[in-house]
């Protein structure tokens, strides 16, 4: 061997998170490479790690955007706020992940990553906004379901979309950028504040409002080859202005109060972060099945892979106990029967209220998710990875209609076992079970009326 020779170990991963995903998530083959344009040299050590060997680096791959790196270089200091923007699918996430890592590896200190994308969380599952302090020892090395972890501070805004309830989306900013800057450590470390991917006119409101509120000292704008998926602007210093000008008098921005001038550092750069033989900025995975493989790795900490979630033992409380939030309206009768076997929220709610109630324009502090095993003499069974100390904060579920069902579970049961609002038989309570239609698409109505 020579002076400039590596000898590398590889051994299959294997863990019980790892199984239990493969289990349960059909969408796509998620671990299980094919050794497919491998050669013959490396084809049966491929075959038997389950990756793929190339001797060359392969026409699909991760190229450094020289702007990625300027702007990490540009946020190695303390206090810096650094945040990226663009359109859906334009590489915010990869870029976030390598800012981290940057940050982590060179700067040799924690970093704060404040997620305000409720759709596709990082670090949590779908339908809150968080603030999470990344250690030097935590390097993100894999898509978000590969590093869930407890968030700092977590708001819980029963939602994923931020149209469905923009002013409770707005208060939650509010709130956690405020216990950020409060927080004496949090506000002494750098920041990478990642945002959502809405670039129509209300998402043009939401990042003028967040980038006035947090105040950042740089800001990378990635744009893609498809200009309708990009804002319809480069969001410079004095564009921003100009926009709180026009916005000012909004209701959206009734609570912001006016913050110090703004100065940061604007960077423009393409949305490429992937070399292929294509142009498409898609992603392999729709939305959801991201989120839904979000919540199997959350639950998954807690599973058996041979087994099943439901021979965890589950925590048990009274109702009486709870407060019950809900997105929806719900009949009080009947939420006993909506959320059996439903996921849930895990939140403390402080205001004087109902027992059941809707979600107003206030979000909800959040310790963790559970998956309601069974109801039974007003007692409550529930299945979480959130533990017994944390547990003693709670004191309110949030049940969201958009929330998936955690499927497949019931092969683990007895033949003949009946499971709740699952099976033909329990067709008559189907009502219970199907999501209302709450938004009006008038270019959908359009479409239909042509159609007919």
């Amino acid at each position: 061997m020579g002076t400039n020779d590596v000898v590398l170990a590889f051994e299959k991963l294997f863990t019980s998170k790892q199984e239990f995903l493969e289990h349960n998530f059909k969408a796509c083959n998620l671990f299980r490479k094919t050794a497919e344009n491998v050669p013959l040299n490396f084809k049966r050590a491929s075959e038997m790690l389950g990756c793929c060997l190339y001797p060359e680096q392969p026409y699909k791959h991760f190229e450094e955007n020289p702007k990625w790196e300027l702007a990490a270089k540009a946020g190695a200091v303390n206090k810096n706020i650094s945040m990226v923007c663009g359109g859906k699918g334009s590489g915010k996430s990869t870029f976030l992940r390598y800012y981290v890592n940057w940050q982590i590896s060179y700067n040799d200190g924690p970093i704060l990553v404040i997620d305000l994308d409720p759709g596709q969380c990082e670090f949590t599952i779908a339908g809150s906004i968080s603030a999470t302090v990344v250690l030097e020892t935590e390097p993100l090395l894999g898509p978000n379901f590969t590093h869930l972890k407890k968030p700092n501070i977590m708001l819980n805004i029963g939602m994923i979309s931020a149209m469905d309830n923009p002013k409770r989306y707005l208060n939650a900013v509010d709130q956690l950028i405020a216990e950020c800057k409060d927080n004496d450590f949090m506000s002494s470390i750098p920041w990478i504040v990642n945002t959502m991917g809405m670039c129509n006119a209300l998402g043009l409101k939401f990042i003028t409002y967040i980038i006035q509120r947090i105040q950042p000292t740089l800001l990378l704008q990635i744009e893609l080859q498809n200009t309708k998926k990009n804002f319809p602007y480069h969001l410079t210093i004095q564009k921003v202005e100009e926009l709180y000008e026009q916005y000012k008098y909004d209701r959206l921005f009734a609570n912001l109060p006016r913050q110090n001038e703004l100065s940061y550092t604007h960077v423009v750069t393409e949305a490429v972060t992937f070399r292929t033989n294509t142009n498409s900025d898609s992603t392999s995975l729709a939305a959801r099945d991201q989120r839904y493989l979000n919540f199997l790795s959350y639950f998954g900490q807690i599973a058996d892979y041979s087994s099943s979630l439901l021979n965890v033992t589950p925590y048990s409380v009274s109702l009486h106990d709870l407060y019950i939030a809900t997105n929806i309206r719900i009949n009080r009768d009947s939420i006993t029967k909506v959320l059996n076997g439903k996921v849930v929220a895990l939140c403390k709610h402080t205001d004087k209220t109902a027992k059941v109630f809707t979600l107003t324009d206030k979000p909800l502090l959040c310790y963790g998710h559970g998956l309601i095993r069974g109801i039974e003499n007003d007692i409550l069974y529930v299945i979480t990875p959130v533990s017994a100390k944390c547990l003693s904060s709670i004191n309110t579920i949030l049940y969201a209609d958009w929330m998936p069902e955690l499927r497949g579970q019931e092969k683990f049961l007895p033949e003949g076992t009946m499971v709740p609002y699952r099976m033909l038989s329990q067709y008559d309570q189907r009502q219970l079970i199907s999501a209302p239609r709450r938004r009006f698409n008038p270019i959908q109505l359009l479409k239909m009326s042509r159609h007919k």
